[in-house]
């Protein structure tokens, strides 16, 4: 006998064991798991099994919760509830949350006759079950192909004494084809739309062939109701449907192939091997013949002949070609999704038209690729140079913001202005940041952060986002949650959930934003196919807005999918989501419901690095100033006199030039040795931040090179080689950011040979 998984929910190991007694007393063989609380339940409720018996009353549930928690849960396996004091109410209420059957304590004896009962039934019934489903799919499965096949289909009974043959069933393309309805054919003798079949021997060997064959194939003529013919292909072959056999025949109207068959025989003289597709018109503008190549346009466009792909005024081009004696020249049509081309040249003599055609849909694309590529090119250009003069100024915000952070006195009220100054500049920067990106593709900056402190530090903004009606709240996590990210696009998922969450809140809500460690194993991977084991950040954004229907969740990640109004949304919000998760090797969920919310669950891997510090009060208590002459080459004076005025302050010497001829006019004036050349990589007055460093490292190979620009570093790396917090500093920078990189240069000086001169400065 079958050992049986016995799962028995009980707090008493007296009782527990009783029943595991009882059951082997009876001949039956188990294999019992003995739970005790609510938390044992639901580690091992997942599991295979055959019975679960459990006691009304534990100390932290009861039966009813594990009830509602198998039958929610689909678990099909009879469950037995036992109890010391069972009442009638506790009885009914047991019953009426489905249980299978209830059991009083003192009688545990008729335990193994209930088990017994309650394996025997669900046996029954998942057999029986099954066969329903086996039957309903492969009813369900005929029906489909019968009613979707293109081809008429019929059923007919060879063993009727009542009609030759009567028709048992049709499909839809059967009626039609044959110009009947469903009612007209059913019962009828298949002579109806066969004149053939009304042959009773040809039918009689007819059946004999299939019972030795099991198919046959054949081409005849169908009659249609208005007793016209065509000719047709048919296969049949002998079926079994509800324990009765009965013919299958397929018919396919083949007109067409044999009027095309009919004409390449007739014009086979016409030049059909040439590579292009050509067509012949006869005078009243009908399709005469069309070569190979025509054949394979219309193939190539879903059709199986030419005819559907003609342009719609193909009739009238011909009578006006014919009645003028001119060519009609690149005429375009669309025929799903292709651009053809076509020419007519008429021949007046016979009275035909002979026409070309061709697919120009690649050239054309060529054509509107370049177009679009010297568009885009320019308004890239535009970008870029809308975002170098941006960032001259956010670094002249920034860096005056900081200056006036150094000043202890200022009052608090003050110092919190200035900060939320510095925090709209970093915003500002980040858009800065879109804006190079679009025009240049700049790459992914991934480093080290820390998920907490940039989402605290963007919930203003998200608050502005979301606007009065709606509720912030953050829920982070106690834990350091680092992760190898790029912040830029990390804010991107943020604000693309907010506006998603905002506009399914029209009437206000709120939004939980929660961050927390989160520990993948083998189990969950099972349930999420996008999962793989490991620790993990995860990012939750829920809302309490109208939710998403299980239709629409299926597509929310697909590009221009959209439920907004038009002028609302371009459905690539949370495509781009989709596309920034994958892109940081993480994976998401959703979970959403109609009227009950939504709420994404979005998983990083746990990087293994410190985040980098992100605090402004602590770099500025780190940085060291000096005392050595730098020489500033700037050509906006208000960034001039920003940079000079910061780098004073920690105490260094500055020269200061507003052009590349300026400072080597400086240079040679200066009487004292120059230590470092911090200098605008674009500058006006033909020479470049490139060129004079070259010119002042042929006086000085020593020389330390800082460059700065508000031009991504990808677009000047092919030029030279730069690294950022090396000796590149990217515009807007604060005051501060400007003396750490100042003095990180100055004190890498040390040791330089010069065979480690070089533009950039290494």
């Amino acid at each position: 006998m079958k050992e049986l998984r016995v799962l028995v929910i009980e707090d008493s190991a007296l009782d527990s064991a009783l029943i595991t007694l009882v059951l082997q007393r009876a001949g039956l063989s188990v294999s019992p798991q003995n739970v005790t609380n609510r938390a044992e339940f639901l580690q091992h409720i997942g599991a295979c099994w055959d019975i679960v018996i459990t006691d009304f009353n534990l100390p932290d549930a009861t039966a009813l919760d594990f009830l509602q928690h198998i039958r929610s849960n689909q678990l099909d396996f009879p469950v037995i509830v036992i109890s010391g004091d069972f009442t009638e109410e506790m009885f009914a209420l047991t019953m009426a949350a489905g249980a299978d059957d209830c059991l009083a304590k003192e009688a545990i004896t008729r335990l193994p006759l209930i088990v017994k009962r309650e394996l025997r039934e669900y046996a029954e019934h998942a057999a029986r079950r099954s066969a329903e489903a086996a039957r309903s799919e492969s009813e369900a499965l005929f029906r489909v192909l019968f009613e979707s096949s293109p081809e008429s289909i019929f059923l007919a009974d060879p063993h009727a004494t009542d009609a030759l043959w009567p028709i048992v069933a049709c499909n839809e393309v059967a009626c039609r084809e044959n110009g009947y309805t469903r009612e007209e054919l059913l019962g009828q003798p298949v002579g109806l739309v066969v004149p053939r079949a009304q042959d009773r021997d040809l039918l009689k060997k007819h059946l004999e062939r299939l019972r030795l064959k099991k198919a046959d194939r054949y081409e005849t003529l169908h009659r249609r109701k208005d007793g016209s013919t065509f000719p047709v292909e048919v296969s049949t072959c002998l079926v079994q449907v509800g324990g009765r056999e009965l013919v299958l025949g397929m018919d396919r109207d083949i007109t067409e192939r044999k009027q095309v068959q009919a004409e390449i025989e007739k014009l086979a003289a016409f030049p059909r091997f040439n590579p292009n597709p050509v067509f012949e018109f006869n005078a009243t503008g009908d399709l005469t013949y069309f070569n190979a190549a025509a054949l394979e346009l219309a193939r190539k466009v879903g059709h199986e002949t030419p005819a559907p792909i003609l342009p719609a005024t193909t009739k009238q081009v011909v009578l006006e070609c014919l009645n003028s004696g001119r060519n009609r020249l690149r005429m375009e049509t669309h025929v799903a999704g292709r651009t053809i081309s076509w020419s007519f040249f008429p021949i007046p003599s016979i009275g035909v038209i002979h026409v070309y055609a061709g697919d120009v849909t690649d050239r054309l694309n060529l054509e509107w690729q370049f177009r679009q590529a010297q568009k885009m090119e320019a308004v890239g250009q535009l970008a870029g140079g809308i975002a170098h003069d941006f960032n001259n100024i956010l670094t002249l915000i920034r860096g005056y913001a900081d200056l006036a952070l150094t000043n202890r006195m200022l009052p608090t009220k003050t110092h919190g202005h200035l900060e939320q100054i510095l925090q709209a500049a970093d915003m500002a920067t980040h858009f800065t940041r879109q804006l190079l990106t679009f025009s240049r593709k700049q790459s992914i900056q991934f480093k080290s952060i820390e998920l907490n402190e940039l989402v605290q530090h963007f919930a203003r903004m998200l608050e502005r986002i979301l606007g009065e009606q709606i509720v912030l709240q953050l829920n982070l996590s106690q834990n350091i949650l680092p992760i190898l990210a790029d912040v830029g696009m990390i804010e991107q998922i943020l604000v693309n959930l907010a506006i998603n969450s905002r506009d399914a809140m029209p009437k206000g809500g709120k939004l939980i934003v929660e961050t927390s460690m989160f520990e993948v194993d083998e189990r969950y991977c099972s349930a999420h196919p996008s999962a793989r084991a490991g620790d993990f950040v995860c990012l939750t954004v829920s809302d309490s807005g109208f939710g998403m229907a299980p239709e629409t969740m299926a597509k929310i990640f697909e590009p221009f999918f959209t439920t907004k109004d038009a002028n609302k949304g371009t459905g690539l919000g949370l495509s781009t989501v989709y596309g920034i998760v994958k892109q940081h090797d993480g994976w998401l969920n959703v979970y959403s419901e109609v009227e009950r919310g939504t709420t994404f669950r979005i998983f990083f891997p746990l990087c293994a690095e410190t985040p980098e510090a992100t605090v402004r009060q602590l770099q500025l208590s780190r940085i060291r100033g000096g005392t050595e002459t730098i020489l500033l080459v700037e050509d906006d004076p208000a960034l001039r006199g920003l940079a000079k005025t910061g780098l004073q302050n920690f105490g260094y010497r500055v020269l200061e030039a507003a052009s590349g001829p300026d400072a080597l006019a400086i240079w040679a004036e200066t009487s004292n040795p120059i230590d470092l050349l911090l200098t605008d990589l674009v500058m006006p007055g033909g020479m470049s931040g490139k060129d004079l460093a070259a010119r002042l490292i042929q006086r000085k190979p020593h020389l330390r090179v800082l460059f700065t620009s508000g031009y991504s570093v990808d677009l000047v790396q092919s030029e030279i080689p730069l690294k950022e917090g090396g000796n590149f500093l990217p515009k807007p920078f604060s005051t501060s950011s400007l003396a750490a990189i100042v003095r990180n240069a100055l004190d890498q000086h040390v040791g330089r040979t010069e065979s480690d001169s070089s533009v950039s400065g290494k």
